[in-house]
């Protein structure tokens, strides 16, 4: 009894020692924001500035100047553009780190740095993607922009002919407003691409890791823009997005090689794609020699029954997670050649247009040169016509082009190309 007072006396004791107050919590007190002004009173207006102020309605278009053009192939342009992808080279970098104590890299390791260079190639193969899709949005809005430049000398003579005859009070078949709204329209469209042009030149320069040009510099591709004559297969393109895309890759050696040893990359696979998984688990914080000799013991004591219940957990994971990236990336593919297959009947359409289009003009000629009445408007017409049809058919081809990037990035084949042994 004696005894059991005595162990009270000194818990009571201890506790009243080891009790402290708790620390005074010192906060700052929110600050008070002002209560939000109230708005004055407006009143309505449809033109709220001063149109004197505003440019006349026939704007003249700046002279270009003197510009210096680089030329740019999309061969060229997809190799800076892989090649200067960073989260790729900082990956890249990574498996050029050396193991640290000169100690032995684990199989963890060495699966580490496969996982690694798999999704090096699946940055590159996107950074390449987005670099030509550019690079095929410039081609198009440069051409189209100088077939735009050509339509300006015809709509100016026909003002001034529409024009002319209204001052002259002769009847004349134009309107000098229609045609000076059409041609305020054209120079908008100019107006609208060079701005365009001018913003892709940064953006492409930036991808490609291009040095900063001046402003009379602009790259120029540089290529046939020819059409394949082959027309791919949905299902071959699947299958072949199934076993060359990068990403795929990855998870398949991941599921692979799979093991004991291996747990712990495989948990930061499945924890990047669904971050409440594998999140009990954490690194040793062991030395790579330590690790060496951990695995070595572990190994002569024989498997551990948790790791190999959690090995089959994470080989089902994976599993399901490479079904559904397969389906994912087989049905881009598939889109992909039917977008393709889609743009290519479209040029035929639009080539077919241009065809009929230089007929109606060399028709236009002959009667000009017959010195029919009337026939100056109508070959100024089918000019008119003619330029449209050729920026459309320029349109189309260009994309058809980014079809087939958006086609070959779906395979995963842009990363492939630019490796020194393709795969």
């Amino acid at each position: 009894m004696m005894w059991r007072q005595i162990i009270c006396a000194i818990l009571v004791a201890c506790v009243a020692g080891c009790h402290t107050p708790a620390p005074v919590c010192r906060t700052t007190p929110p600050s008070i924001l002002p209560p939000p002004p109230a708005l004055p009173a407006a009143k309505p207006e449809v033109v709220p500035f001063d149109l004197a102020l505003l440019p006349a309605a026939r704007v003249q278009l700046p002279e270009p100047g003197e510009r210096a053009y680089r030329g740019l192939t999309p061969e060229l342009c997809q190799t800076l553009a892989a090649r200067n992808t960073s989260p790729a080279n900082t990956l890249d970098d990574e498996n050029r780190v050396p193991v640290s104590g000169g100690g032995c890299e684990t199989e963890a390791e060495q699966l580490r740095r496969t996982v690694r260079q798999f999704t090096a190639l699946e940055f590159r193969n996107q950074s390449a993607s987005g670099a030509l899709d550019r690079y095929y949005q410039l081609a198009d809005a440069e051409l189209r922009a100088e077939l735009a430049r050509e339509s300006l000398p015809i709509l100016d003579d026909l003002f001034e002919k529409a024009a002319a005859a209204k001052k002259a009070n002769v009847r004349h078949p134009l309107d000098p407003m229609d045609v000076d709204r059409q041609r305020g329209s054209l120079v908008l469209q100019i107006e609208e691409a060079d701005a365009s042009i001018t913003s892709l030149n940064i953006d492409i320069r930036r991808r490609l890791g291009l040095p900063v040009m001046s402003d009379t510099e602009r790259i120029w591709p540089t290529t046939e823009f020819a059409l394949d004559e082959a027309l791919p297969d949905e299902e071959e393109a699947a299958q072949a997005a199934i076993a060359d895309r990068p990403e795929l890759r990855a998870l398949r050696a991941l599921h692979q090689g799979l093991n004991v040893n291996t747990l712990p990359v495989a948990r930061d696979m499945l924890r990047g794609n669904t971050p409440l998984v594998a999140t009990a688990a954490a690194s040793s914080g062991l030395g790579p020699v330590t690790q060496c000799l951990v695995a070595w013991n572990l190994k002569k004591a024989g498997p551990d029954p948790c790791a190999a219940a959690e090995v089959e957990v994470r080989k089902k994971q994976l599993a399901d997670l490479i079904a559904i990236r397969e389906r994912s990336v087989a049905d881009e593919a598939r889109v992909s050649v039917i977008t393709l297959n889609s743009h290519r009947l479209r040029v035929a359409l639009a080539r077919d247009r241009l065809a009929e289009r230089r007929a109606d003009v060399a028709e236009a000629q002959k009667k000009l040169d017959a010195m029919i009445i009337g026939s100056d408007l109508v070959l100024a017409n089918a000019q008119l016509d003619l330029l449209k049809a050729r920026s459309e058919v320029v349109a189309e081809v260009m994309a058809w082009h980014q079809a087939r990037v958006r086609l070959r990035a779906a395979l995963g084949w842009l990363a492939w190309e630019t490796l020194p042994n393709s795969r």
